[in-house]
């Protein structure tokens, strides 16, 4: 120090190192800082290169003619004389950890370096040291005289056998300090990380209590976990995943460390569970993992990643591969409430938004920022092997999605299904679709059979349940294809179908309870009725026949005092209001379902009359008489509908319906017959009387058409008829008192 050197008398001579050798950091806990500390274990046969610079020529070439070492050492000197801290007894006490952490160190690099194409350059060998990539490991090619030389080297040889050594050869040599504080071989500790968690600690209780006791039924103590010895942390920054992650791949894979599997339980109380299981479905971790670069720069690269970061990303995957039945039971949701297994990649949130299960957000994982780095075979892989379910496919939307909407409750929003049933249009796996049937979600219902739901079109509202049924139309209207097409589900209707939603209707107008509320339930129920005949309707046009109601009053009417719903059969029914007023023995059907294009319902499938004549007789025998006018006006307003209308045999029934005569004001409700009836203009009434005829003129005289176009009634007297009165009347005259 401070110019001079010191000289440490070795069997082979002193060993020089330079940083490009071993770096800094490495030497300043390698090289013994004074001559007292190079005999202690702990301390390596190593000297700064400035050692060496300080020493003549002539010095070093005596060296050289002896057989000593001279030169500067490269790396595999320094694995060699690493393998020196690890002789001795196991369980013995570390006198220098830190000494034995940077052997370690070394050692790991080179192990996890043997693999790289550029090996070569790696390894720092000499130039005669031509080494060539075969699989995993290393084959040394060499001369008799290379052979000679490490043979004369046994730093070299030894440091060759760190490079080509196995598992289980490294697990019985290499020593490693324990958290007590003693050298323990690999194969007998337990490696402080899972997943890069640290789970060396004694099991923290979670302040949470567990959501379900099904998380917590594979906790339990295992009297083994006491005996258990944990390998102590090396000194790191826990902070570096990457470092963090090739310490504890280390310790595994080449040490031969039993992995903390066990030490982790199903039970959502312990929260180095469920730190492991979020880690497991962080994908910041496998981001880390995969690109171990600043991401400014993985992306200035354009995401390439080097060959370590490969093996050390899938060196994790492989062991999570592994252990992926035990791993993916971990809780790892909001207070344990969902494993690993129950998550689900976060193009499932379109189908799950807003949903709350359990008391907690659904088991979505959180997507990164670089979404795309992420996008790798690997990832997706390995967290396919826990159990996450990372692809949106018919088969994850009805056995993950759709379950979990279902074990949301009653009062999860309908559109989450209606994104679920509308995505699952293009299912045509019929084992798919069958698990499907009994899984149909209704609102407030729950989930029902798809026998018992129909897609019914516009117009319809209120007709299925009227049938028991369950109309997903309004529900789903953007899953037609898979109800309809794919399910089976009816979107029409037959006429026996209609007829006994008319029949449910009946009995549910039937308990109206009496109250301020009666109207609007009546206007319900009669809005419901009009959509079920139009129903009818095109149920029996499709099916092309009339239909037979036979005894069953399925005709119905509302009447406003009381407020009810009287039903009639078609056969007491007759479609016109002629004339308008109280009905006899026939209720008319216009003035309720005229303007409700039903006509054709009424007259044409269910058969009911546009009119009945006799009921038109007694109609006009109960009108009074300063109704008159008015009620053979609508009569001659008929006439001239089916004149427009091209209906004669409505014509012939009006004809039949006044052939029994005419009622005039003032004849006490009797009927004139038409041929005692003429249509005169401005006659004298007494002189037609006296005739005993009715001049309908001064009755009605803006119906002339009515009376004298379709009833033939006569506007003269004939001569014969006025001598004859003459005659009669002169007879009178002359015959009188004298």
């Amino acid at each position: 120090r401070g110019g001079g050197f010191a000289l440490c008398a070795l069997d082979s001579g002193p060993i020089f190192v330079t940083d490009h050798g071993v770096c800094a950091s490495h030497a300043g806990a390698l090289v013994p800082g004074t001559a007292e500390e190079v005999p202690r274990r702990g301390r390596l046969r190593i000297l700064r290169e400035e050692a060496r610079s300080a020493l003549c020529d002539s010095i070093l070439d005596e060296w050289c003619a002896f057989g000593l070492r001279a030169g500067p050492a490269d790396r595999l000197h320094v694995l060699g004389l690493c393998l020196e801290l690890h002789e001795g007894d196991d369980d013995s006490a570390s006198e220098d950890p830190a000494v034995v952490w940077t052997s370690l160190q070394l050692l790991r690099d080179a192990l996890n370096d043997r693999t790289k194409a550029e090996q070569a350059d790696a390894w720092d060998l000499p130039s005669w040291h031509c080494g060539e990539i075969e699989g995993e490991g290393i084959c040394l090619k060499t001369q008799s005289l290379e052979e000679e030389t490490l043979e004369l080297d046994p730093l070299l040889k030894q440091g060759r056998v760190v490079i080509e050594a196995t598992r289980g050869w490294l697990a019985r040599l290499l020593f490693v300090p324990s958290m007590e504080g003693r050298l323990r071989h690999g194969g007998a500790l337990v490696c402080p990380w899972l997943v890069g968690v640290d789970v060396s600690m004694a099991p923290e209780a979670s302040t949470s209590p567990s959501p379900s006791a099904e998380f917590d039924e594979g906790a339990t103590d295992d009297p083994r976990d006491a005996a258990l010895a944990f390998a102590a942390l090396p000194p790191h920054d826990s902070a570096d995943i990457v470092e963090v992650a090739r310490w504890e791949r280390f310790f595994v894979d080449e040490l031969g460390m039993r992995p903390a599997i066990d030490m982790v339980t199903r039970s959502s109380s312990d929260l180095r569970s469920v730190r492991v299981g979020r880690r497991l479905l962080d994908l910041t971790f496998w981001l880390r993992l995969a690109q171990p670069a600043p991401v400014q720069e993985a992306v200035a690269v354009g995401h390439r990643r080097t060959n370590a970061a490969r093996r050390i990303e899938s060196s994790v995957a492989d062991f999570v591969v592994r252990h992926a039945e035990v791993l993916g039971a971990l809780p790892a949701g909001e207070g344990g409430a969902w494993c690993v297994r129950d998550f689900l990649a976060a193009d499932f949130a379109y189908f799950l938004r807003g949903v709350h299960i359990r008391g907690t957000l659904p088991p979505l994982l959180i997507a990164p920022t670089l979404s795309g780095v992420l996008s790798t075979k690997l990832v997706h892989g390995v967290l396919s092997s826990l159990g996450v379910c990372m692809d949106v496919t018919n088969e994850s939307l009805i056995s993950r999605c759709l379950p979990l909407l279902i074990e949301s409750g009653i009062g999860v929003d309908k559109g989450n299904f209606a994104h679920i049933y509308a995505a699952l249009g293009s299912c045509d796996s019929e084992e798919l679709l069958n698990r499907l049937r009994s899984t149909v979600w209704v609102p407030e219902r729950g989930l029902v059979d798809v026998d018992d739901c129909v897609f019914l079109p516009d117009g319809t509202e209120g007709i299925a349940e009227l049938l028991g049924k369950h109309d997903l139309r309004p529900l789903y209207p953007g899953a037609h294809e898979l109800f309809v097409g794919r399910l089976a589900v009816r979107q029409q209707l037959s006429v026996s179908d209609c007829v006994q939603a008319m029949r449910a209707l009946r009995g549910r107008s039937s308990g109206l309870a009496e109250g301020p509320e009666s109207g609007m339930q009546l206007e319900d129920l009669k809005r419901l009725g009009i959509r079920t005949y139009k129903q009818l309707l095109r149920s029996a046009k499709r099916d092309s026949g009339k239909v037979d109601l036979g005894d069953e009053p399925l005709v119905f009417k509302i009447t406003t005092s009381p407020s009810a719903m009287q039903w009639h059969h078609p056969s007491r029914c007759m479609w016109l209001d002629l004339p308008s007023g109280s009905a006899v023995s026939r209720t008319s059907l216009q003035p309720q379902f005229g303007k409700r294009g039903l006509q054709r319902l009424f007259v044409e499938v269910l058969g009911v009359p546009l009119l009945d004549p006799l009921e038109v007789v007694d109609r006009l025998a109960l009108t009074p008489d300063g109704s008159l006018r008015e009620a053979y006006g609508e009569i001659w307003d008929a006439f001239e509908a089916q004149h427009l209308d091209g209906s004669p045999q409505l014509a012939a029934d009006l004809r039949r319906a006044l052939a029994a005569g005419i009622r005039v004001p003032g004849d006490g409700g009797g009927l004139v017959p038409l041929d005692r009836c003429v249509f005169l203009q401005d006659a004298d009434a007494t002189f037609v009387e006296r005739m005993g005829r009715v001049n309908l003129g001064h009755h009605y005289a803006e119906l002339r058409d009515l009376f004298v176009g379709h009833l033939c009634i006569s506007t003269v007297v004939p001569v014969e008829q006025i001598l004859a009165e003459l005659r009669q009347e002169s007879a009178i005259i002359g015959g009188g008192p004298s």
